[in-house]
C-alpha cells in the first residue's frame, strides 16, 4: 500500500515535470520565432544602410573630383592659375 502511494506521488511529479516541460518548450519556441523576426528586420536595415553607404561613397566621389572642384573654383570663386610673372619661389 505505502509503495503504491509513492508510485501515485511520483506518477503526479513527472506528469507535472512533463507538462512544465511542454510549456516550456512551446515559451522557447516563441522566443525563437520573435528573436529570428527581428534579425530579418535588422537584416533589411543593414541591407539598406549598406545601399545608402554605396550612394554616399558615389557621391563623395562626384563632389570632389578634380575637374569639379577646379570649374567651381573659376565660376564661383574666380580662381584660376597665376602667370608665370605672379609666381614666386621660397627657398628652403
Amino acid at each position: 500500500m505505502r509503495t503504491q502511494k509513492r508510485f501515485q506521488k511520483a506518477t503526479i511529479v513527472l506528469g507535472f515535470i512533463c507538462i512544465a516541460s511542454a510549456l516550456l518548450l512551446v515559451y522557447s519556441k516563441h522566443l525563437n520565432r520573435q528573436y529570428f523576426a527581428a534579425l530579418q528586420a535588422e537584416n533589411k536595415v543593414e541591407e539598406r544602410l549598406q545601399e545608402e553607404w554605396g550612394q554616399l561613397l558615389l557621391e563623395r566621389s562626384t563632389l570632389t573630383a578634380q575637374t569639379r572642384v577646379e570649374r567651381l573654383a573659376r565660376e564661383k570663386l574666380g580662381m584660376g592659375f597665376p602667370d608665370k610673372q605672379k609666381i614666386i619661389e621660397v627657398p628652403e
